[in-house]
């Protein structure tokens, strides 16, 4: 799967602002922290929905720390400074522009 084709699949798991979740990589039905690829999860992180999609440890999580602002340490810092889902989306949508170019 190339990072374009795992950032989609993340961002199409987050699509719902139920299923995005900040503070954890993913949380289960009662707001419990769980793993990532746990049956159980229900609300993924921006991290947590590439591991999910795949490995984040490629160029996917990359483009999403590129497509962030600088002033943060990196993607986990950035997706639990957000105020709103769409900003997530829209910060999705730049990381993928990102991933497209690069392909």
């Amino acid at each position: 799967m190339s990072p374009t084709e795992k950032l989609r699949a993340a961002k199409l798991l987050l699509t719902d602002p139920a299923k995005w979740t900040q503070g954890a990589f993913a949380r289960d039905a009662s707001g419990y922290q769980v793993k990532s690829g746990s049956p159980v999860a229900v609300a993924w992180c921006a991290v947590g929905a590439l591991i999910r999609s795949g490995s984040p440890f490629d160029r996917s999580i990359r483009f999403l720390n590129d497509a962030g602002p600088k002033a943060f340490e990196g993607v986990p810092d950035y997706n639990d400074a957000l105020f709103h889902h769409a900003d997530l989306l829209a910060w999705f949508d730049r990381a993928i522009t990102l991933a497209e170019q690069a392909e």
